[in-house]
């Protein structure tokens, strides 16, 4: 299912909610007020700037293409926000800094899972 151009806000607040987050969440994790969330999801012919709907497409961990087409959501596969978040940062780092980085993610991570199992 295809969305238009003037249906960006309601797309927003769907994938916003399947996030299970708030406008005020989203607000903070892109970078925007919350009042610009507010305004942008209710109201119809809304115009954004690209990277205004990268930085909430990035809080939500989706592309930017997922606010224009409906796909199926109920994978386990979906990532927490942070998570995709995470991912999209490391991408955009050079191989080395990348795997440098995710290294000591994973030692960090391999600390706290030792840790809640005692």
């Amino acid at each position: 299912m295809q969305h238009s151009y003037n249906d960006i806000g309601s797309a927003i607040r769907k994938q916003r909610h399947r996030a299970g987050l708030t406008q005020e969440k989203l607000a903070e994790y892109s970078g925007l007020s919350v009042n610009f969330i507010s305004k942008i999801e209710r109201t119809e012919g809304q115009n954004i700037s690209f990277q205004k709907l990268g930085n909430i497409a990035d809080a939500l961990g989706v592309d930017i293409a997922d606010f224009f087409t409906e796909k199926d959501t109920s994978s386990e596969n979906e990532m927490p926000p942070y998570t995709a978040m995470l991912f999209r940062q490391l991408k955009k780092l050079d191989y080395e800094d990348a795997n440098k980085i995710s290294k000591y993610f994973s030692q960090i991570l391999t600390y706290f899972t030792k840790e809640s199992a005692n």
